[in-house]
């Protein structure tokens, strides 16, 4: 029978929450000896090392970032994990590390029933990072406005699942070890100077510019993301993609909203927008509904994206009362005249050009229809303008 001490553990989780728990566990053992074993090692030689006795330390910690398959069916390999961890040693404890425990259902169901599993999101909502932010530079004993919260947490993007974890951890990291232990009381320019290298950061501020149809703004941010690509084409590529997302949700809520619905009714029509993705291939080819970890359909879109286009941040006004409908509809139809010309050319200073134009269109300048005709040149025309 296995002890009532607990003598396995399974953490998992984003980098930030595993790393934490790992700490508290080393500091909670007096002096261990450390063992740490990841995918290329052989499962019997960690159940070989685990099961002999230690005659150098009272205390043993070993680290599983992998559980290996035995030699022999899925069945006898996990009865095998099972019993290894049924007869772990009064001087030993064993922490499986960020392994997923959707890959090994049986063990993991076993560690929870005779052991002790953490477990926290790789992702946040908006609160909970705003939240998170204010107490990370309150340990540090400096302050922070909300706005200037707010910034750091849009710095890093979101996804369909929220604000990333670790994603803000190492931003907030980078940032207090550019202000130093002095500095108390933290400024929006601070906060510019320490994320300024962030691609997303850049992206982020590109679309404030687009949105106030700031030109000259657009394209300098521009440069500065082309700086931190590894080639323009990327930086244009990704500034795109980025757009992509965010004009048609908001071409989507303000149609939705002009027939006659409520904001609240577009937001939950919106959150039924749900992803697919290509399987197989050529003839065989079909598209399938993304599930999440759960076996939901995933959304195209976050809680956070959706409530956030009609939310202001930084002083700027809600990004949905920035286009009108026929301006979002023209500048969808631009898009994609973009990104298709940008994926067959191989030009780097033609996929600036064709940003700027993009831009141009944007910000209304110039004529509509000419800078309609000058992204529909055929391949390789553009030379001739």
């Amino acid at each position: 029978m296995p002890s009532k001490k607990i003598r396995v553990c399974w953490v998992n989780g984003s980098y930030y929450y595993c790393n934490r728990i790992l700490s508290q566990i080393k500091s909670a053992i007096d002096n261990p000896e450390i063992y740490i074993y990841g995918d290329t090692t052989d499962a019997e030689y960690v159940e070989n090392q685990i099961s002999e006795n230690s005659i150098f330390s009272e205390n043993r910690l070993f680290i599983l970032k992998a559980l290996p398959k035995f030699s022999g069916s899925d069945a006898k390999s996990n009865k095998r994990w099972i019993a290894l961890f049924d007869s772990i040693s009064e001087d030993s404890i064993v922490v499986v590390y960020n392994v997923d425990p959707k890959k090994h259902t049986a063990i993991f169901k076993h560690v929870s029933e005779i052991g002790k599993v953490f477990y926290s999101s790789s992702h946040m909502d908006r609160g909970d990072a705003l939240s998170w932010v204010n107490e990370f530079f309150e340990a540090d004993g400096k302050t922070i406005d909300d706005e200037v919260a707010d910034l750091i947490v849009e710095s890093i993007g979101y996804d369909s699942e929220g604000y990333d974890t670790d994603k803000l951890y190492i931003c907030l990291k980078k940032i207090i070890s550019y202000l130093g232990k002095k500095k108390k009381k933290i400024s929006k320019n601070d906060i510019l100077c320490g994320v300024d290298n962030y691609i997303n950061f850049v992206i982020w501020d590109i679309i404030g510019a687009f949105e106030s149809r700031d030109f000259s703004k657009c394209v300098l941010l521009m440069k500065n993301a082309c700086s931190k690509e590894k080639s323009p084409k990327d930086a244009v590529s990704h500034i795109f993609n980025t757009l992509f997302w965010k004009l048609r949700l908001l071409l989507f809520l303000k149609e939705y909203v002009a027939n006659g619905h409520s904001q609240d009714s577009a937001m939950q029509k919106a959150k039924e927008l749900h992803k697919f993705s290509k399987s197989g291939a050529g003839l065989y080819s079909s598209l399938e509904v993304e599930l999440n970890k759960g076996g939901g359909m995933k959304p195209v879109y976050s809680d956070n994206a959706i409530s956030s286009a009609f939310k202001s941040f930084g002083g700027r006004k809600p990004s949905i009362q920035c286009f009108g409908r026929s301006e979002l509809f023209k500048l969808v139809v631009a898009q994609n005249e973009c990104m298709l010309n940008i994926r067959h050319e191989s030009d780097d200073i033609h996929c600036i050009i064709i940003a700027e134009n993009f831009f141009m269109s944007s910000c209304n300048i110039l004529d509509s229809q000419l800078l309609e005709k000058i992204r529909r040149v055929p391949h390789g025309g553009i030379h001739s303008f």
